[in-house]
């Protein structure tokens, strides 16, 4: 099949309870898509979702009861969920309406069903839901000693790099402070093929903000998760573009008048490690 990148292709996922193959694709687009395949046409069949700048890796949720594959869940600027079956859908709906705000994870067998709910100001709680009595119940929550109302917001953000390329990353601000010539820290993740940052609460940015810094997690070319564009502008370009895009991070804050590049750090382990002394260098 004719293809926007070279090397485009499709890798099977899983199949569904009627034995047919579900698989991931990005021939003729920039991000994985979740499919039917057509064994008998070898061919793609029905797309069954796709996002616009995040790869549907799987994560599929199978309902035993039903027997067939009735959602799946992805990681993007804020997590989400596709849900291909109506009973799951309006589950999701009430349950977000319960809990607005937040990213909840549902985990069901039956009319029981577990609830995850986190944001980027709380690590989390679970709560039993009876999906027929229409009750919630709460049971626990992941950190006692975190209290979400003093924890910064860690916002989805998108900055230009020097050639254009849109770079996709989080920004964390100390919460109290007005946001103008803050210090700096850019924390780079490791890998570096790897998604890196994801929405919720994190405790370095948290805990680095509490300090009185801008936290910036860039996802910079060569990482995973967010297209094949992004990813394959990282190939062989360790120190060199990748680097870039953490300056230009920087740059964007500075412009904004949001950092003061005289108080401006970079941190990282494993290749945010090499980055950083990339960075010194």
């Amino acid at each position: 099949a004719e293809s926007n990148h070279r090397d485009a292709t499709f890798l099977p996922v899983a199949f569904d309870g009627d034995g047919s193959l579900i698989v991931k694709s990005n021939i003729g687009r920039d991000t994985w898509a979740i499919y039917r395949y057509d064994t008998d046409k070898r061919a793609l069949g029905t797309e069954l979702a796709a996002h616009p700048s995040a790869d549907l890796d799987g994560n599929l949720v199978f309902d035993r009861s039903k027997n067939r594959i009735v959602g799946l869940r992805y990681q993007a600027d804020r997590p989400g969920s596709f849900w291909f079956d109506e009973d799951w859908a309006r589950l999701q709906k009430s349950v977000d309406a319960a809990l607005p705000g937040r990213m909840n994870v549902i985990a069901r067998e039956g009319a029981r069903a577990l609830v995850t709910s986190y944001s980027d100001t709380d690590p989390g709680s679970y709560y039993l839901l009876d999906a027929d009595k229409h009750r919630m119940e709460f049971l626990a929550s992941r950190r006692n000693s975190i209290r979400p109302e003093a924890m910064p917001t860690r916002e989805p953000v998108r900055y230009a790099a020097r050639d254009g390329l849109e770079i996709p990353g989080y920004l964390t601000l100390p919460k109290g402070r007005p946001d103008k010539n803050l210090p700096l820290v850019v924390l780079v993740h490791g890998g570096p093929y790897l998604h890196g940052a994801t929405w919720g609460w994190s405790a370095e940015p948290a805990y680095i903000a509490s300090l009185g810094y801008a936290v910036l997690e860039p996802a910079f070319r060569g990482s995973t998760g967010w297209g094949k564009k992004l990813y394959v502008a990282g190939w062989k370009q360790w120190g060199l573009a990748m680097q870039d895009d953490l300056n230009d991070g920087m740059d964007w804050l500075v412009k904004r008048g949001i950092v003061d590049p005289k108080r401006a750090c970079i941190y990282g382990a494993s290749y945010g490690g090499y980055a950083v002394m990339m960075g010194l260098a």
